[in-house]
C-alpha cells in the first residue's frame, strides 16, 4: 500500500518505508500503471518513482519537461488514460504521452475535482463547467449554468446516463447519442455541505469525507444516506480509498485509519414500517422486528407484518420453540406459530422476558412479574405490586431470577413453584446502594449487571458482584441470545457528555470479564435506544427507519491497552530503597509506580489498582501512577494494575 504525505509511505504489511519525492514535501495524488511505476504529483513537482528489486524506491523527476510557459503546478488528481498519463493541476490539464507533455487550461481556485469513470475523466472547471476527457482529448461536456456551478462532490457517468452529486442535490442528465447530456431531474441527497472528498465504493455506495461530521454513507442510486461514520479517526480527512478486502481507509491530516465494514438495511422499501424500530429477534433463521405499526417477520428480502397482532411496539422478542414467535407489548403476550396469532390468557405487559429452568417464561413489566405455561397458553401472576419497570431479566446458576428495574436497582426473585420470594438486592452482595437503572444480564455462566457507568460480574451464586469495568451512558438493550461467551449492550446518548448511541461488546477471556466498545457507524436518533440482536453472524441493529445488518467479522473492536510496567520500591532499617518482591517485614511504606507505553493516547490513559488481601474491588481510574502503602501487617500480598482507555480495560 503507498500514501502520499510529506514524502512517499509504502507499508508492506509489516513496515512503513519512507521516500523522498525531489524538493517536494506534500504528495497530493498518486496513480499506478499496469508497469509498476508509481506516478505522483506534489506542489510544484511532478514525476514517477520507480521500484527497485530491493523493494525501495527511487523519484524520477519530468519536472523539467513541463512547458516553461507554465511556471508553477500543483498536482490534484493523476489518472492512466489511452493516451498516457493525466496530471489535473490547478491551472492545466497534462498529458504525458511517453516523451512530452501536451497542456490544456483549466480554471480553479485551489482543489480540482475531477471522477474516472466509463465516459473519460470528468473535470470540475469552475468557469466553464463540467470537462470530460478522453481519446478526443478535453471537451466542455456540461456548462456550469445547467448545474448552477455548484461543488461536484462525486460524479459517475456510463454511455446513457450522468450523475452529479453535488451538496443536497442530484443533478440526472440522460446522454442522447451524438449530442450533449440533457438534464432530467433533480433528486435530494445526504452529501453534506463541507464534503472534502468523495469516492465511489464497489457495493454502490459513496463515501464522502467531511472535516468534523465523519464519513458519509450514501447510496449511489437512491442518494439515500445509509450511516455516518464518526470517530477521533474520522475527523479532517483529505482522502478515502477503498482497498481490495473491502475496507475503506481514511486519510487525515495527521493519521490513517481503516474502517471495515459490511453494512445491509432493510427499510420501509422492504416492508418495514412504523417508524423507529423496537424490539428484534428471529425465528428459523428469519428477523422479526417490532415498531408503532406491530410486529413483521422476514422472508427473503421482504418483511411481512405477521397477522392478528396489535398495531403497537412490542417491547421484547423471543423464539422459544421452533418456528414460535413470543412478543411481549403493552396489551400482553402474544404468540404466532406460523398459522395464527394469539394472546395468552391472563397476561399482562411485558417489557423484559425471560426462559426459566422448566421451559416456562418469566415477563415482566410495571404492575407485575407473571409466569406464562406455553402447553396451557396461560399467565399467572407471582410478584404482585413491583415497585418499578421491570427492564431486564436474567436467570443465574442457581435458579433465582435477578430483575433490572429503570430507577430502583436491582431486586431477586426466588421462584420456587407456587412459593415466590421478592427482595431488593442488598449492599452486602456487591452492588451499588440507592436508586439507579439497572440491567442484568447473563455471560459465560456468570451473572452480570450494569448501573452507573460500571459492569459488575458474579462468578458464582453465594459471591459477591465485583466491578470490572466502566463504560460511559447507559444501557438500552442487552442481547446475549445464541452466544455463550459475549453479551452485546446498546448504549443510549447522553447529549450532556457528547455521547451520541453506541454498542459495546461485554464478554470473557482467558477468565477475565472484558468490554469492548465496537467502531460502529450506527443510525438511531440522538437520544434514542435501539435494540441490538445476533443473527447469521450479524450484529442487527434497530434504526428510527428499518435495520442495519453488520458483519460481526467487520465490527472493529477497538483493541485493548498494553499491559503496565511496575516499579515496586521499599526502605529497609538503614533507609535504603529496595526493589524486590520480597523483603524482611518492616513498619516503613511501600511504594508502586506503574506506567505504559501508551504513548499515542496519553490522555485518555488511566490505571486501576487492586491489592489483594486487602482491597476487595478494582480502584476507581485515576491518571496517577504512583501509589504507597503503610502499616501492612506481615504477609504475603499480590499488587494488581491495569491501564484502561475509554473504558477499555487491559
Amino acid at each position: 500500500m503507498a500514501l502520499g504525505g510529506h514524502s512517499l509511505l509504502v507499508f508492506d504489511g509489516d513496515n512503513w518505508q519512507s521516500f523522498k519525492i525531489g524538493t517536494a514535501s506534500a504528495i497530493r495524488a498518486l496513480c499506478l500503471d499496469d508497469s509498476g511505476r508509481l506516478w505522483a504529483g506534489a506542489a510544484n513537482e511532478i514525476g514517477y518513482f520507480e521500484p527497485n528489486p530491493d523493494g525501495s524506491f527511487e523519484f524520477i523527476s519530468l519536472k523539467t519537461r513541463i512547458p516553461s510557459e507554465i511556471p508553477e503546478i500543483t498536482v490534484w488528481n493523476i489518472f492512466k488514460v489511452e493516451a498516457g498519463i493525466l496530471f489535473v493541476t490547478t491551472t492545466n490539464l497534462l498529458l504525458w504521452d511517453g516523451r512530452k507533455f501536451k497542456t490544456w487550461p483549466v480554471n480553479s481556485p485551489q482543489y480540482v475535482k475531477a471522477f474516472e469513470t466509463k465516459l473519460g475523466v470528468l473535470v470540475q472547471d469552475r468557469v466553464r463547467g463540467v470537462i470530460l476527457f478522453n481519446r478526443n482529448g478535453p471537451e466542455l461536456f456540461v456548462p456550469q449554468h445547467v448545474y448552477a456551478n455548484a461543488t461536484i462532490a462525486f460524479a459517475s457517468a456510463t454511455s446513457t446516463e450522468l450523475s452529479l452529486l453535488t451538496a443536497g442535490k442530484t443533478w440526472n442528465f440522460s446522454i442522447p447519442e451524438g449530442k450533449p447530456p440533457q438534464l432530467e431531474n433533480t433528486t435530494p441527497n445526504c452529501i453534506p455541505d463541507n464534503s472534502n472528498y468523495a469516492t465511489l465504493l464497489r457495493n454502490g455506495t459513496i463515501a464522502s469525507a467531511t472535516n468534523a461530521d465523519g464519513i458519509h454513507l450514501t447510496t449511489l442510486k437512491t442518494h439515500t444516506e445509509r450511516q455516518i461514520l464518526r470517530s477521533q479517526h474520522t475527523r479532517s480527512i483529505m482522502h478515502l480509498f477503498e482497498s481490495s478486502d473491502g475496507a475503506l481507509w481514511a486519510l487525515g491530516r495527521d493519521h490513517i485509519a481503516r474502517i471495515s465494514f459490511n453494512t445491509t438495511i432493510f427499510s420501509e422499501s422492504h416492508g418495514i414500517a412504523g417508524g423507529q424500530v423496537a424490539a428484534i429477534g428471529a425465528v428459523a433463521q428469519n428477523l422479526v422486528v417490532s415498531t408503532d405499526e406491530g410486529i413483521f417477520i422476514q422472508a427473503g428480502e421482504r418483511f411481512h407484518r405477521l397477522t392478528d397482532t396489535p398495531t403497537e411496539r412490542a417491547w421484547s422478542i423471543r423464539s422459544p420453540q421452533e418456528r414460535i414467535v413470543l412478543a411481549g407489548t403493552i396489551s400482553g403476550v402474544f404468540i404466532n406459530n406460523g398459522i395464527e396469532t394469539f394472546k395468552i390468557d391472563n397476561s399482562t405487559a411485558a417489557f423484559a422476558i425471560e426462559e426459566g429452568p422448566g421451559g416456562e417464561l418469566l415477563c415482566g413489566n410495571g404492575d407485575n412479574i407473571q409466569i406464562v405455561d406455553l402447553n396451557t397458553r396461560t399467565a399467572r401472576t407471582i410478584v404482585p405490586n413491583v415497585p418499578d419497570i421491570v427492564t431486564s431479566l436474567a436467570r443465574s446458576s442457581d435458579n433465582d431470577f435477578w430483575a433490572g428495574t429503570a430507577t430502583k436497582g436491582v431486586y431477586v426473585v426466588n421462584y420456587r413453584g407456587e412459593t415466590t420470594g421478592f427482595a431488593r438486592a442488598s449492599l452486602a452482595e456487591g452492588l451499588p446502594a440507592g436508586d439507579y437503572s439497572a440491567t442484568v444480564f447473563r455471560v459465560s455462566g456468570m451473572l452480570a449487571v450494569a448501573c452507573r457507568g460500571q459492569l459488575f460480574v458474579r462468578p458464582a451464586a453465594g459471591l459477591r458482584f465485583q466491578a470490572v469495568s466502566n463504560f460511559e451512558g447507559t444501557v438500552a438493550h442487552i442481547l446475549n441470545r445464541d452466544l455463550t461467551d459475549a453479551v452485546w449492550l446498546s448504549l443510549g446518548a447522553d447529549p450532556a457528555k457528547g455521547l451520541a448511541n453506541r454498542v459495546g461488546k461485554f464478554s470473557v477471556e482467558d477468565g477475565l470479564p472484558i468490554w469492548q466498545p465496537l467502531n460502529l457507524a450506527l443510525h438511531a436518533k440522538r437520544g434514542k435506544p435501539f435494540p441490538v440482536y445476533i443473527a447469521r453472524k450479524h450484529l442487527v441493529v434497530g434504526m428510527p427507519a428499518g435495520v442495519a445488518m453488520y458483519s460481526i467479522g467487520d465490527a472493529v473492536v477497538r483493541p485493548k491497552p498494553k499491559k503496565p510496567i511496575v516499579v515496586l520500591e521499599t526502605l529497609n532499617s538503614a533507609r535504603k530503597k529496595l526493589r524486590t518482591p520480597e523483603f524482611p517485614f518492616s513498619e516503613l511504606p511501600i511504594r508502586f509506580k506503574f506506567g505504559s507505553l501508551e504513548f499515542g493516547q496519553r490522555e485518555a490513559l488511566r490505571f486501576q489498582t487492586r491489592l489483594v488481601g486487602v482491597e476487595h474491588e478494582w480502584s476507581v481510574p485515576t491518571n496517577e501512577s504512583v501509589l504507597q502503602y503503610a502499616g501492612l501487617k506481615n504477609g504475603v500480598y499480590q499488587f494488581m494494575v491495569r491501564s484502561t482507555i475509554d473504558g477499555i480495560s487491559g
